[in-house]
């Protein structure tokens, strides 16, 4: 785990055909931690332009860089700048479906919004999806393989990209809110059911009830080793994922389900916004149908209301296999903005 600085007078440059005529654009490897700041700018200033309500810190980048699985720090990360000013930075990634015999290869590319529309995605776009190529001839040749990539339907730059290099859309997730102040119907915990506050000694538990409960859900990924430890890093140092925050029900030494509450403080003050999120709502299969989710969901928006926040957010697969859409919405969610995953063969 983790990335070492690296002296940028060795920094390898990357050969990008058809890249835009543009004085002092180079394309280049990750630095390593002092190119951290850099990627944050341009990832915050792209969501304020897009309309997107997140916003993130160096510090929590950071961590999730040091943390990220299934990446080459210094093969999967590419670097754009311009007389030595990064304008934009992109990342390259797989993942294994093992129940669904599948790879798939996730990748994107921030430009800064000045530099948007000037033929810069356009070129590094095939120097990912060759890099994506390269990744697959190491895994099953029998098993499907896909280029993966995901877009808010206010990134329109990017969903115009994607359409242009053949990418299709195959999934969509909802961005679902609802006001605080309206009612909270009552949802009661089965008997036998109750929730503990979460020690550090919880984790490992916890971490596998959770994989547990999505082995059902779409493109499901296997735990895999030092998954855990990557986890816990997260967890006990953002913090917005205070693991005090959580919901967890357990019955007896076996976790029944968990929602993973998160305040987002630095988001909540950029965008004058004052809500919390009910993060990795799941109930394991054998305490599913017994209102364990809604009772749940319940007491979330009751601590937060007691918490002095304002709204409570979400987000859903809109193909849930357990009908989580319609729990939601009638919990009073409603649908906000809308992701698409996208995806192009691997022939």
């Amino acid at each position: 785990m983790g990335f070492e600085m690296t002296d940028k007078s060795k920094t390898t440059q990357i050969e990008v055909p058809n890249a835009p005529d543009i004085h002092g654009l180079v394309f280049r490897r990750f630095l390593g931690e002092g190119d951290i700041a850099a990627m944050v700018g341009i990832k915050n200033a792209a969501n304020r332009a897009d309309g997107i309500q997140e916003f993130e810190s160096v510090e929590e980048f950071g961590t999730y860089y040091k943390n990220l699985r299934n990446t080459d720090m210094e093969k999967d990360i590419f670097i754009a700048e311009v007389d030595g000013e990064m304008i934009g930075f992109g990342r390259t990634s797989w993942k294994e479906l093992e129940f669904e015999n599948t790879f798939t290869y996730q990748n994107f590319f921030i430009t800064a919004p000045d530099w948007r529309e000037k033929g810069i995605g356009q070129a590094i776009q095939p120097v990912l999806e060759s890099r994506m190529v390269e990744i697959s001839q190491w895994h099953r040749g029998e098993a499907k393989k896909f280029m993966e990539a995901l877009s808010w339907d206010s990134e329109g730059s990017k969903r115009k990209l994607l359409v242009w290099f053949d990418y299709e859309e195959v999934r969509y997730f909802f961005e679902m809110k609802r006001d605080l102040k309206d009612t909270i119907i009552d949802a009661e915990l089965p008997a036998g059911l109750e929730i503990r506050p979460v020690s550090e000694g919880h984790l490992p538990a916890i971490h596998a009830g959770w994989y547990e409960a999505f082995e059902d859900h779409w493109a499901f990924i296997e735990a895999k080793e030092g998954d855990l430890e990557r986890w816990t890093e997260q967890v006990m140092t953002i913090p917005a994922h205070d693991p005090k925050r959580w919901v967890v029900v357990w019955e007896g030494d076996e976790v029944a389900g968990m929602i993973f509450n998160s305040i987002h403080d630095e988001t909540n003050k950029e965008f004058g916004i004052n809500e919390g999120w009910l993060d990795t709502i799941c109930v394991r299969r054998s305490w599913r149908k017994r209102g364990l989710a809604s009772a749940m969901i319940v007491e979330s928006m009751r601590r937060f209301k007691e918490w002095g926040l304002d709204v409570a957010a979400l987000g859903v697969d809109s193909n849930n296999p357990t009908g989580a859409l319609g729990l939601y919405e009638r919990h009073g969610f409603k649908k906000l903005n809308k992701v698409t995953s996208w995806r192009k063969e691997i022939k």
